[in-house]
């Protein structure tokens, strides 16, 4: 998704830049400077990263396009949930057997 992975991917960049461990960009001291320039950033470059994250969901749905026996829609935040999670792993367990 996104909405999700485009700014985690802003931040593991500007936590490496920045030698901060992961998720320090989100603490009180970094949080005003990260977020200034995650605003910046996203101005910037948002666009070019939407048509990379398309381009990399269009390779992933075009690599199985002619064998959909082999393919399982899965979201991340449906298997990470805890209400959904326990059913979406069942549900890969089978896929997998």
């Amino acid at each position: 998704n996104p909405l999700h992975a485009i700014p985690s991917y802003f931040n593991q960049m500007y936590e490496l830049r920045h030698h901060l461990p992961v998720g320090g960009s989100s603490s009180p001291e970094h949080r005003e400077e990260s977020l200034a320039a995650w605003i910046k950033w996203r101005d910037v470059q948002l666009h070019s990263q939407i048509m990379l994250y398309r381009r990399f969901v269009s390779f992933w749905m075009d690599k199985y396009d002619e064998d959909l026996s082999n393919v399982m829609y899965l979201t991340y935040e449906s298997f990470t949930d805890q209400e959904t999670g326990p059913d979406q792993a069942r549900r890969l367990a089978v896929f997998v057997e």
